[in-house]
């Protein structure tokens, strides 16, 4: 596309781009329509004007030296200012009086439309935290990113790679007892020899072996100290070949752990040092284990973040603060990743779901704006057809009038309450406070202003189009 790029966005930008065209095609859809445009001629317009709109925005990045100016950003804008339109349309009085005098098939049709698109909703939700989109063409690296510019100084005394998850019973015995869980063929650990004469092979053959790459240590070729790999001085490891048999396997499994036990000889870092990475350059990655400051950070790639996996990243605080060699276990599986140092009491975790990357931007000032926006987007999806539904069907007690509000609530609490919970139980998780109120408001304005459409004497009316 002219003047455009093909930069790439993850979920998170795109669904921002689609909100943000939202009002726009809302507010244009209405207007024309103020003044007598057709509906086919109105959508056509809120498309041609949501197109030119976010083209001269992108353009505009030009003058920007950190934006990248991207026809996918256009594409989304458009998208969102064609959302506003059929939301305006869904709402209008004549849609919801066609939707009420809607005869049986068609009402089956729009409840079986509906579940797919809940099913729908849901495939996304698992699929969106799988590890699918794993590259297979990155190498292995120690003490290093492959461009050579964020080393890391230390020793590595053991390392050990599994395509299974150690869940946290084992996690549990694998401290006092690492060489026994290691050798648990339930795992399928791939340990690397860092020490003696087969440094650098993987003993069951399975992995490519690892060899020198910069300048090379004073320890002599294929040779390390008798505690471990010694990385200083501008040396890392690489593995000879890609890293492909690994990651293929994690890509189809979506799980995997990694054991490291590791010794840094500077205790804070200004940039994050790459202990153990699968990755090609500083933004495309599979996995990056690292020292930043203080800190251990995990990046892991997914559909939901991207393949930078930083955003959101799991950060340990302070766990090189105090010398000593780290006892590092990280194990991901069923949309968590789970990292353990030195004990199985000392584990943090981050759960990856659509709203955690929003919930991890704590430092930006509209963190809270992006979280309410990026929940409100799935449970509208998912919960205002139900309150369309509700304000359809004629409920003998549940009038129009402002007395009846009160029961109408009461059954979209109802209502709402039922399907979150399932919800919650088909996706594994916890039912909350904090969810409940969001399903029962995307379940209660949609009610709210149906209801106030079809009744003309409401006092609750939610809006007039």
């Amino acid at each position: 596309m002219l003047l455009l790029g093909p930069a790439r966005s993850d979920l998170f930008d795109v669904l921002k781009n689609v909100f943000l065209f939202v009002p726009f095609g809302w507010s244009l859809a209405g207007r024309l329509q103020e003044k007598g445009r057709k509906a086919g001629r109105v959508w056509l317009a809120v498309a041609l004007a949501s197109f030119v709109l976010s083209y001269g925005m992108e353009l505009l990045q030009w003058l920007l030296p950190t934006r990248f100016p991207s026809y996918f950003d256009v594409l989304s804008n458009t998208f969102g200012g064609l959302c506003g339109f059929g939301l305006f349309q869904l709402g209008h009085p004549r849609t919801v009086e066609r939707l009420a005098r809607m005869r049986l098939r068609g009402r089956v049709a729009a409840v079986g439309l509906y579940l797919l698109l809940v099913l729908g909703v849901l495939l996304f939700v698992q699929q969106a935290t799988s590890l699918r989109n794993w590259d297979l063409s990155y190498n292995l690296l120690l003490g290093n990113e492959q461009t050579g510019d964020r080393p890391w100084e230390g020793t590595i005394r053991r390392l050990a790679l599994s395509t299974r998850a150690v869940p946290p019973d084992a996690a549990r015995a694998f401290f006092p007892e690492a060489e026994a869980v290691l050798q648990d063929p339930n795992f399928r650990f791939a340990r690397y020899d860092l020490t003696g004469p087969n440094f650098g092979r993987d003993r069951t053959g399975r992995l490519p072996r690892l060899v020198w790459r910069g300048r090379a240590p004073d320890l002599g070729n294929g040779q390390a100290g008798s505690s471990g790999v010694v990385l200083r001085n501008g040396a890392w490891l690489e593995s000879a070949r890609l890293f492909s048999d690994w990651s293929r396997a994690v890509r189809a499994a979506s799980e995997f752990a990694v054991w490291v036990v590791a010794e840094p000889y500077q205790f804070s870092t200004p940039y994050l040092a790459r202990i153990v990475s699968l990755s090609f350059d500083h933004t495309h990655r599979n996995l990056t284990l690292g020292q930043w400051g203080h800190d251990l950070v995990v990046r892991m790639r997914n559909p939901l973040v991207g393949e930078n996996g930083s955003d959101p990243a799991l950060r340990v605080r302070n766990v090189f603060r105090r010398p000593g060699p780290r006892r590092l276990l990280v194990t991901y599986d069923d949309a968590e990743l789970r990292v353990y140092v030195d004990r199985p009491e000392n584990v943090t975790t981050l759960t990856f779901r659509p709203w955690a990357k929003l919930e991890w931007r704590q430092l930006f000032a509209v963190a809270w704006l992006n979280w309410v926006a990026y929940k409100s987007f799935f449970y509208g999806l998912l919960f205002a057809p139900l309150g369309l539904a509700l304000g359809l069907l004629p409920l003998p007690g549940f009038g129009g009038t402002a007395s009846s509000a009160g029961r109408w609530m009461f059954l979209a609490a109802l209502v709402a309450l039922a399907a979150e919970a399932s919800v919650a139980l088909i996706t594994q998780r916890s039912l909350s406070l904090v969810n409940f109120g969001f399903a029962f408001v995307c379940t209660f304005l949609p009610l709210l202003h149906v209801r106030g459409v079809r009744d003309s004497d409401s006092k609750f009316v939610i809006c007039n189009l």
